[in-house]
């Protein structure tokens, strides 16, 4: 799509913005949740649902401000990840000329750049078979599926007080173009978007909560439970590792047993329980990796750890 580009911060972000490059919108990002103290409004909250390359997912990890849950290999079925993979694969960004060092600075062209397609496009197709085959044999889908990731996209969901970091240092000339296009599309997505104040003095009251994949209906009919949306919530994000949300209709009685297998295990699989928060009383307070807010996981497990789960009775 583009013969040559010096690797810059600015050319980088024009490449984003200018070219009319389908790959692109194979990485998806939207804003879950966005949520502001209203005492001061550079204190933040916000929770993505990213749709991104595999190969990047180490990058984005290594944020430790991050808490994150991602699709993961083990818990997919095998026939679907050879659909996802065929329908909807990962194609690089841009095929760079080999250098030395972590990043290209010149894209192949000609013969050159033809090839390489071909050559990864068969890969593709060979990975697909070898998994097909194996899924045949019988071979558990935590290795039959493995091999599909190269060319696979996942799902993330991310909840964090700060992205500055992440900013800096992905959307810039030394990252790999695919976390740049991740990175400028949620850096424009939150200056675009309009955050929901919450009142550390109103936290009895689910409104004032930050709570991914929680409907406005649900806020309404269970405001005064906002640690049980906070579980439902929790449930919710964990449905990241195994399946999508979409088409999903929400479902209490069925969402609270999949917490309880979360937070009764033995350990605990806690990490679906830090995208859900309610704003701290005084400024800069930090709750494990969130800046004025209280995460949720710390909450539940110094205050709910080992209470009964149950689902409160409302007026509907």
């Amino acid at each position: 799509f583009l013969r040559k580009i010096k690797v810059t911060t600015i050319d980088l972000k024009q490449m984003i913005e200018d070219t009319n490059n389908n790959l692109f919108d194979s990485l998806e990002v939207k804003i879950l949740e966005h949520s502001v103290l209203n005492y001061s409004n550079k204190t933040q909250i916000v929770t993505f649902e990213c749709f991104i390359p595999r190969c990047i997912l180490a990058e984005v990890n290594t944020h430790r401000v991050f808490s994150r849950n991602t699709g993961s290999t083990r818990a997919i079925p095998v026939k679907k990840s050879i659909t996802n993979v065929a329908s909807k694969p990962f194609i690089p960004f841009y095929f760079g000329e080999n250098q030395p060092g972590m990043q290209s600075k010149e894209t192949m062209v000609g013969w050159k750049l033809f090839l390489a397609k071909k050559i990864w496009n068969l890969h593709r197709r060979l990975t697909l078979a070898s998994s097909f085959l194996l899924m045949k044999l019988g071979l558990h889908k935590m290795w039959a599926g493995r091999i599909l990731e190269p060319h696979s996209y996942v799902k993330q969901v991310i909840t964090a007080t700060s992205y500055d970091n992440f900013f800096t240092l992905r959307i810039h000339g030394d990252a790999q173009p695919e976390i740049v296009v991740m990175a400028h599309k949620m850096k424009e997505l939150i200056k675009k978007s309009i955050p929901k104040e919450l009142n550390p003095a109103m936290i009895h009251q689910a409104t004032h909560w930050h709570l991914p994949y929680i409907t406005k209906e649900e806020r309404i009919k269970y405001i005064n439970y906002p640690e049980f949306l906070a579980k439902i919530s929790a449930s919710r994000c964990a449905r990241t590792s195994y399946l999508t949300q979409d088409g999903v209709v929400p479902n209490v009685e069925r969402e609270l047993r999949t917490f309880k297998m979360l937070a009764e295990a033995e350990p605990i699989h806690a990490s679906p329980l830090e995208h859900q928060a309610y704003p701290a009383k005084q400024k800069g307070t930090q709750s494990r990796n969130f800046t004025g807010f209280i995460q949720y996981r710390a909450y539940y497990e110094e205050k709910e750890f080992g209470a009964p789960i149950v689902i409160p009775k409302v007026w509907c």
